[in-house]
């Protein structure tokens, strides 16, 4: 047998064996940062639905999810200068203050 082909089969073989273990290290080290991101995903998910909600707990629910934060990559507060701190929809369902900057139809 030829070394020459001995040696690039080798060498072929060698880094093959090193992407494949590399590609599982990335694998491994993202996992758990996906789960965060996820469950993070979730939890702002979760806080966009209480604010649709028209119960009578929604502010109390919303407050108690901004509380419990978890919220990656975003600051979430709520701003009580004047303005009701759960606003009602306007018509169509809109909330007031998307209503304000959408071009009226």
């Amino acid at each position: 047998m030829d070394l020459r082909a001995r040696l690039v089969g080798g060498l072929v073989g060698y880094f093959v064996l090193l992407i494949v273990l590399a590609c599982v290290l990335i694998a491994l080290a993202l996992r758990e940062d996906v789960l965060e991101e996820v469950d993070a995903s979730s939890r702002l998910v979760d806080l966009m639905l209480a604010m649709s909600d028209a119960g009578e707990h929604r502010l109390a629910r919303v407050e108690s999810l901004i509380a419990e934060g978890g919220m990656r990559h975003l600051a979430v507060t709520l701003e009580r200068d004047g303005e009701p701190v759960a606003q009602e929809a306007a018509a169509g369902g809109v909330p007031r203050w998307l209503a304000a900057v959408l071009p009226h139809a």
